[in-house]
């Protein structure tokens, strides 16, 4: 998946689950299940020769929901700060994986996250002769990448809706 619907899904969590420490590690968790479910923004499969242009676009998402957050959720004056914060420290522990991945590589003190996200990723090795079927794979890729947009469609809309009992902005501090 893109870094911005890891992103956004770590926020979200963390603006629903009560217990911040709980919340932040559900982020970091979100991860794996996310990539648990089918999806390919692999270039050779939307025609495209390098990763680069897929991941740029994903982390300029990614930072745009950044900044949403930010405007969204800042302290109004006077009151006290830190919230928004917070939501992008969830949605950054919700992509961390794949930098921690990208920098570190198979081995080191960091193989253990490598093996798990290796994993989540199940349907990728069972499903990879279907995806370089010419006429099976870039419908695939393109069903797959539409169920990508909308669960992060729907994770934003979650961030950003309105709380039950008129609460829109930050919650209320414990």
């Amino acid at each position: 998946m893109t870094e911005a619907a890891h992103f956004v899904v770590g926020a979200a969590i963390c603006r629903y689950v009560r217990s911040k420490p709980l919340a932040l590690a559900l982020a970091f968790a979100s991860h794996f299940a996310l990539d648990a479910i089918p999806h390919f923004e692999h270039p050779r499969l939307i025609g495209m020769k390098s990763w680069i242009p897929v991941a740029a676009v994903g982390w300029l998402l990614a930072l745009s929901a950044g900044l949403a957050i930010w405007l969204r959720f800042r302290p109004s004056q006077g009151s006290a700060g830190g919230y928004h914060l917070y939501l992008i420290a969830g949605g950054f522990l919700g992509g961390l994986v794949d930098q921690l991945m990208f920098w570190s590589g198979r081995g080191g003190p960091l193989g253990v996250i490598w093996e798990a996200n290796r994993q989540a990723h199940w349907w990728e090795a069972r499903y990879r002769s279907l995806t370089q079927d010419p006429q099976i794979g870039p419908p695939a890729a393109v069903a797959a990448c539409v169920v990508e947009i909308g669960l992060a469609a729907l994770a934003t809309w979650l961030l950003f809706r309105a709380r039950a009992g008129g609460v829109s902005g930050a919650r209320d501090e414990e």
